[in-house]
């Protein structure tokens, strides 16, 4: 059964890569039109061309064969063959778009081999994404090396190595890149290890309470009557839910266990990228000073996606630990508009806090805690309002209440989806356009905090003219 499993995952996962061709593939050839090189135009154009009409017309023959076998199940061998003719389909058509845009870093067509990657970590697993990484490494390097002309020059007997700073710097950004492309098969690897094994051990559980479930089936049929047989029945029932709960807490286990070996690596690699646009190790050229501040920011969004998944973790298992001291509300909120101004100042945002007249009571709260709410809250204003926008922030005692509140003039949630806004993962769909980056895990922890204060968290908002999101916190 488990073999029936594996092989129908691999055929589902081989279609749906073979659906997203269709999009990806133009995508690339329009590009690389846009972006192709001046020159003989003409030229660049047929053979862009006829390297899509190829892909296209191998992707029918994907296709048609896996939709006509797929009902009499195939090998794992001929999905398997199937897997690697696409794969080396792709890599042959990004590296010819690659050819006539550029070639090696300066080419757009470098970005798409991370699909190729995504693809063989999909299929298969550890080994296959590092083997796609390095060879899509070495194309760059070869794209970059015909476009230097260090091939012309061997065959011509010059020598094509003598160092220029064009050849260095070229060597130097095909090598962050050819990085950048192991990085992302050996965690993308990883990651496709640890969820491959989840699914052995899922897969296992299934099967052995289906087992279970057939028994308790006969047992009912054979004595519906008997008083004795129906407390075994119950008795054996109350089993496969503690088997159940059990199972669940292992997924948050292997969750938790994936996020913190996931952290440690990535928090080297961050201070490793600091170091080096810090210029502690020498002097960096505009362009690889660029690429490393896009992968320094990648990682740190990679960093703030599992340090959500472990607070959430920690808040549905009870671990989450409070300490109530006695502060003062309006200190926390200016500290935090203090730490999140130079994002504010990057999108030319203005955030103004309206702070009361006389002092607010002193509240009891979790100081850690409620500086993850206010970042939260007022780091959302900020991403989702258009630059030249404003944020504002205020403070205020209503009764035995502490009110605060954060007013955007952004994008605004749309009136459809405002139920959904604090569930786990969500985003709305015009954020998610908007701004790429997020884990849609903020609000949901938000939520959870305020709760654990005795508070109440609601919003208000309009399509297109901002929101408004409220917290009121008891004093007592």
């Amino acid at each position: 059964m488990q073999n029936e499993l594996h092989g129908g995952t691999r055929l589902k996962s081989t279609s749906w890569i073979i659906d997203a061709r269709w999009y990806y593939a133009p995508l690339a050839f329009f590009l690389g039109i846009i972006a192709r090189e001046d020159g003989d135009q003409m030229r660049s154009l047929v053979i862009l061309g006829g390297s899509l009409f190829f892909v296209l017309l191998c992707n029918i023959f994907f296709s048609i064969y896996i939709r006509k076998t797929e009902k009499e199940f195939p090998s794992d061998k001929s999905v398997g063959t199937i897997n690697i003719l696409q794969i080396a389909l792709d890599l042959l058509f990004f590296f010819t778009v690659m050819m006539f845009t550029g070639g090696g870093v300066s080419s757009v067509g470098h970005s798409f081999f991370f699909i190729p990657i995504v693809v063989s970590m999909i299929v298969f697993g550890f080994r296959g994404a590092i083997i796609v990484a390095i060879v899509s490494g070495v194309a760059v390097l070869v794209s970059a090396f015909i476009h230097l002309g260090i091939f012309t020059d061997l065959i011509s007997g010059a020598n094509p190595f003598i160092i220029s700073p064009r050849f260095s710097n070229t060597l130097l950004q095909s090598g962050v890149i050819f990085i950048l492309y192991l990085l992302t098969g050996f965690f993308g690897g990883y990651i496709s290890r640890l969820m491959r094994a989840r699914d052995v051990l899922l897969h296992e559980q299934i099967a052995s309470e289906e087992v279970h479930v057939v028994r308790l089936e006969e047992l009912t049929k054979a004595f519906d009557q008997s008083a004795k047989l129906l407390v075994r029945r119950d008795l054996e029932l109350t089993s496969a839910n503690d088997k159940l709960i059990q199972l669940d807490k292992m997924k948050s286990e292997i969750i938790s266990v994936v996020a913190h070996q996931l952290r440690t690596p990535l928090s080297a690699i961050k201070w490793s990228l600091k170091i080096i646009l810090d210029k502690d190790a020498g002097e960096l050229t505009p362009q690889q000073e660029e690429l490393l501040k896009k992968s320094f920011t990648s990682n740190e969004r990679m960093i703030t996606l599992i340090n959500d998944m472990l607070a959430v973790d920690k808040l549905e298992s009870g671990k989450l630990k409070y300490d109530f001291v006695v502060v003062q509300f309006e200190d926390i909120v200016q500290d935090m508009i203090r730490s999140l101004l130079t994002l504010a100042t990057k999108k030319n945002i203005r955030v103004e806090f309206s702070s009361p007249r006389e002092l607010l009571p002193k509240i009891k709260v979790d100081v850690d805690k409620l500086r993850d709410v206010l970042q939260n809250l007022i780091d959302n204003a900020i991403k989702y309002t258009n630059p030249g926008g404003t944020v504002s922030v205020g403070a205020t005692k209503e009764n035995d209440e502490i009110h605060f509140w954060v007013k955007d003039d952004g994008i605004g949630i749309p009136a459809d989806e405002q139920e959904k806004i604090f569930g786990r993962f969500f985003r709305a769909s015009n954020a998610s356009r908007f701004a790429s980056d997020g884990s849609g895990l903020g609000l949901f922890i938000t939520q959870s905090i305020v709760k654990r204060h005795g508070g109440k968290l609601w919003f208000e908002s309009k399509i297109g003219s901002g929101s408004v999101f409220h917290v009121t916190l008891p004093l007592s």
